[in-house]
């Protein structure tokens, strides 16, 4: 660790990866190590595949399994999607995912969500391998391996238009994937962007009208702040085509994928039975669906985020308020080991601290259990009332709410319940509420006539 100086640690999820991580867990703790560094489980789906494959030899000859796998991990680590694409699609579901689904299909669909992934994050021409660029929309295996040769021939492209130049590179293919396809550093700077060719002409008019260069333009993106980008708009680019391009040239360089964060859990889970009722662990979204969100909280099993436990603001639609890969906080809800079902909570774990181990308050007894069911810091059932008590409907007057306090009452005082009237109750329940009123006003005025005497 002092020699290499590494950001971060990955270990296989495999067999044995959860031991494993424990002990580099341990063991970056005891070391002189920056608090920076962390050490994480890195998806191995896929893996055997790629190190038996002729692209890993072709890659590493010199290197042995092992050792392509170690490199396969690392890199996966650093960029997932750069290595992941060097898999056959369909190696990368799982064998009891692909149970019962027609082979054909499943293939076809995970080659597009990939398509999709690799078109929306963008594809540097100069650097990418033949695994990725057969992804982007126009281009396929062969044209791919043609982009390689041309660019090896003129060493690296310096704009997009000499795509041309490529064998099976047409004007149509070029108007497909010509927005898909990056240019760092090179002869416009606008081919670093998202922002297809054929709109050049317009950035060209905006900046002309601030004006300003294309390049002072991009440096300073606040200025396009108060442009009217409707009056821009032209039988080619449209209005919505113009307020993504005022939003992309503020952001041309920059990945549009969030920046990784490890899971940060202060307790050990080697298996089911180590997860309790009021728990608050962090983990990583795997799936959504429309009922719910599965979560891997660092078990061989998942837990389900059910839709009514994802909150007000996700619930409308949690595949757009949620992603894939998203480290959330969750409160567990239930666990049955024998079914081997979690139930957790994303809208319930909001306001709760992370579980730590067995903490204890100064003065108590030990005992064994305490450990066994009071993981964290105040114990499962303290954070399951205090959670309780901040879920519960806050009524005025409530010494915890903030409301104005509740006057003491006298001994000889009348409660007289408060009556919340609804529109739509219906005709009995009025009966009877009014029953009640009745009887509390007879009451209070015998209590007067006799004061009165």
């Amino acid at each position: 660790v002092k020699a290499a100086a590494p950001v971060g640690v990955g270990v296989g999820s495999g067999p044995g990866g959860r031991d494993l991580l424990r002990s580099v867990q341990e063991t970056l703790r005891d070391s002189d190590a920056s608090r920076s560094l962390f050490a994480t489980l890195v998806q191995d789906v896929g893996l055997p595949a790629y190190v038996h494959s002729s692209l890993a030899a072709e890659e590493m000859p010199e290197s042995d399994e092992a050792t392509r796998a170690a490199v396969s991990l690392a890199r996966r680590l650093q960029d997932p999607l750069l290595e992941l694409v060097k898999v056959e699609p369909v190696h990368l579901v799982a064998g009891r995912a692909a149970v019962g689904v027609n082979r054909k299909r499943l293939q076809a669909g995970i080659a597009r969500s990939i398509e999709s992934v690799v078109n929306r994050v963008g594809v540097d021409v100069n650097a990418a391998s033949v695994s990725l660029l057969r992804y982007v929309n126009g281009l396929q295996m062969g044209v791919a391996q043609a982009v390689i040769e041309e660019r090896e021939k003129r060493l690296g492209f310096t704009n997009r238009k000499q795509l041309l130049d490529v064998s099976g590179v047409g004007e149509k293919t070029y108007q497909q994937c010509a927005g898909f396809v990056r240019v760092m550093n090179g002869d416009n700077p606008l081919d670093a962007s998202a922002i297809h060719p054929e709109a050049y002409p317009v950035i060209e008019k905006i900046a002309a009208s601030l004006e300003m260069t294309i390049e002072e333009l991009l440096n300073a993106p606040e200025r396009l702040k108060n442009v009217s980008m409707e009056s821009f708009a032209n039988d080619v680019v449209g209005p919505l085509a113009l307020e993504d391009i005022r939003y992309e040239l503020g952001r041309i360089g920059r990945d549009p994928r969030r920046r990784f964060r490890p899971p940060a859990n202060f307790v050990t889970l080697d298996a089911i039975g180590d997860l309790k009722q009021g728990m608050v662990i962090e983990g990583i979204i795997t799936n959504l669906t429309d009922f719910g969100a599965f979560v891997n909280i660092g078990l061989p099993q998942e837990g389900l985020v059910h839709r009514s436990e994802l909150g007000r603001t996700i619930l409308n639609d949690p595949k757009k308020a949620l992603q894939v890969g998203d480290v959330v906080k969750v409160l567990v809800l239930q666990v049955e080991e024998e079914a081997q079902k979690i139930s957790l909570s994303l809208k319930g774990a909001v306001k709760l601290p992370l579980t730590r181990p067995g903490y204890r308050r100064r003065g108590d007894r030990p005992d064994d259990n305490d450990e066994q069911e009071g993981r964290g810091r105040r114990g499962a059932l303290a954070r399951n009332r205090e959670g309780d008590r901040e879920r519960e409907p806050r009524r005025f007057g409530d010494s915890y709410g903030g409301g104005r306090p509740q006057r003491r009452k006298g001994k000889d005082a009348i409660a007289v319940p408060k009556v919340q009237h609804r529109s739509n109750a219906k005709k009995g329940e009025d009966a009877l509420l009014n029953t009640s009123l009745a009887e509390q006003l007879a009451a209070l005025r015998e209590k007067i006539v006799s004061q009165g005497k």
